[in-house]
């Protein structure tokens, strides 16, 4: 993603917050693709809206993406490659609510080219209850490597660890335990640095997957899209985990399915150690990967995890759908039917509780 003159590269972990300036600070680039950006922004304690607008760069037209924003974090598409974009936003609060200042105009954001290589998101290698360790693919001729962190909620700013890493793999200590957080690599050619690779998925300290739930779930589950994840990193910290039996054929799983996707959002944004695996009752993979797309969470694959799908719906009776059931770490039933309990703060922290005896 290139901005300005020849030669010149955004790094959004370059935007200054800390100049005096009306309102928030500017937005930064939290992803980006070939035809979008997605937009960052700081979180405002009693925020009733937010109001992000966008421009081509130097431009003075300023054009209203939404007021009507709630999180901090939104994808803007259908951008075009040779352009740079610019972003600003205010927020609502008080009583009675009245919009405060805007922000200062970020830097320049351009969608990635095409052809542009990229790293892949950084994989958990390991993690304890204060650290965790990632590791990354390999990049030719490569002088150093970039690590970010951060923590997963939207709104937060990204971290770096060290600019001057040698190795593909580095642990981060002094984490809190349970909480979740993002990783993202980049590395320094000869020519200057590269792209940052897309945020890792979110990664916990703790004690780890436990080896009742790698063999109920398998070795492996894959996020919407289609990539591959071992579970020992896609579970790693996970305090509770709810399997979610449902199926695209199914009209009432389809109502469901979003209401459950709102509150998987909520529940993560407050830190609390809250999972989800999609354990597929669709009838072929096409509806499966189809109705995957819709979901946030992880999934038990539809072809290789066959086995674990059909032994999971047998293991804990699941005759009708949709069904959601809930285990602690070591694969305890938590709840047998956690829709039934209702989805709210209070059963979750009821969840948590029973495996905190």
């Amino acid at each position: 993603m290139e901005s300005g003159g020849a030669g010149f590269r955004f790094d959004p972990s370059q935007i200054n917050r800390s100049q005096a300036q009306p309102g928030p600070a500017a937005p930064w680039v939290y992803d980006c693709d070939p035809e979008s950006v997605t937009v960052e922004w700081e979180s405002q304690s009693g925020a009733l809206a937010f109001q992000l607008d966008w421009r081509l760069a130097g431009s003075a037209n300023w054009t209203t993406a939404s007021d009507k924003l709630k999180g901090c974090q939104v994808r803007k598409k259908k951008l075009e490659p040779s352009k740079g974009y610019e972003f600003r936003v205010r927020v609502k609060s008080g009583a009675p609510a009245e919009w405060g200042s805007w922000s200062s105009v970020s830097e320049p954001m351009r969608v990635m080219g095409a052809q542009e290589p990229r790293i892949a998101p950084p994989l958990l290698l390991s993690v304890d209850v204060e650290s965790i360790t990632v590791q990354w693919q390999a990049v030719p001729d490569v002088l150093n490597y970039e690590l970010q962190w951060r923590e997963e909620a939207p709104g937060t700013s990204w971290i770096t660890a060290s600019s001057s890493l040698k190795s593909t793999a580095t642990r981060k200590k002094n984490l809190e335990q349970g909480k979740g957080y993002l990783f993202r690599v980049k590395p320094q050619l000869g020519d200057g640095w590269g792209l940052f690779s897309p945020p890792s998925a979110a990664m916990r300290p703790g004690k780890g997957v436990s080896a009742e739930l790698v063999s109920l779930i398998g070795e492996t589950t894959v996020v919407p899209g289609g990539q591959f994840v071992p579970t020992s990193a896609s579970l790693c910290g996970s305090g509770l985990v709810a399997l979610y039996f449902s199926a695209h054929w199914c009209p009432p799983c389809r109502q469901f399915t979003p209401q459950l996707a709102a509150f998987y959002k909520q529940i993560r944004a407050t830190g609390r150690p809250f999972e989800v695996v999609f354990v597929s009752r669709d009838k072929d993979e096409k509806s499966f990967i189809e109705y995957h797309q819709t979901m946030p969470w992880k999934a038990i694959p539809f072809t290789q995890g066959a086995a674990q799908r059909d032994a999971a719906a047998a293991r804990f009776g699941v005759s009708g759908i949709p069904a959601l059931v809930v285990l602690g770490p070591e694969g305890q039933i938590v709840s047998q039917n956690g829709i039934q309990d209702g989805l709210t703060t209070l059963s979750v922290d009821q969840w948590l509780r029973k495996i905190e005896k």
